[in-house]
């Protein structure tokens, strides 16, 4: 028997997944005209599926994230934070959004603080419990700090410098000489 190089049709190549975003959408619209009233929320629905695919417009996934009293101020904050760095790429909005969970994971860890604290009451497993919300708060901060830090990096200014010389140390403060003999 003689080794024959299979062929495969064109549509295997054409084929998709259930989860390829084309199909998700054509079935969504298909749901979307079956549907009456209330629209459906499942997560295992197509058109939650579809709406996902518009995160950085609607913000569905990013209340996933949070509590149900921060939802809407999270879907807010994120959009003040791309308007604010003109976030323009989906690495800057995710990272825009990032940075939303991160503050409202701030919020929510001082208001649990601050809820254990008005009890005025301690306890040896209250002070463990303090100790690792403090501890919480702190990488929240961070976690903030970062994201806003790299979204203002994102947006500063390249600068161009053409130096031509045998040698040059640059570094802060300090100066090109150029020893032309």
């Amino acid at each position: 028997m003689k080794n024959k190089l299979i062929s495969t049709p064109k549509s295997i190549g054409s084929a998709a997944t259930a989860f390829d975003p084309f199909v998700v959408l054509a079935r969504a619209e298909k749901e979307l005209t079956e549907i009456k009233g209330e629209l459906p929320v499942d997560p295992s629905s197509n058109l939650f599926k579809a709406i996902t695919l518009f995160e950085f417009e609607n913000g569905a996934l990013i209340t996933e994230a949070v509590s149900e009293r921060y939802k809407t101020f999270v879907i807010s904050l994120s959009r003040q934070f791309q308007k604010e760095f003109n976030c323009k790429t989906a690495s800057e909005k995710a990272t825009a959004e990032l940075a939303a969970i991160s503050y409202i994971r701030t919020i929510e860890v001082q208001r649990m603080m601050k809820n254990y604290l008005d009890q005025n009451s301690s306890t040896g497993v209250g002070v463990q419990f303090l100790a690792l919300l403090s501890k919480e708060l702190d990488r929240a901060n961070r976690h903030f700090l970062t994201a806003v830090q790299a979204l203002r990096m994102t947006k500063q200014q390249t600068m161009h410098v053409n130096v031509r010389t045998q040698t040059a140390v640059i570094g802060q403060n300090q100066i090109v000489q150029s020893n032309n003999q």
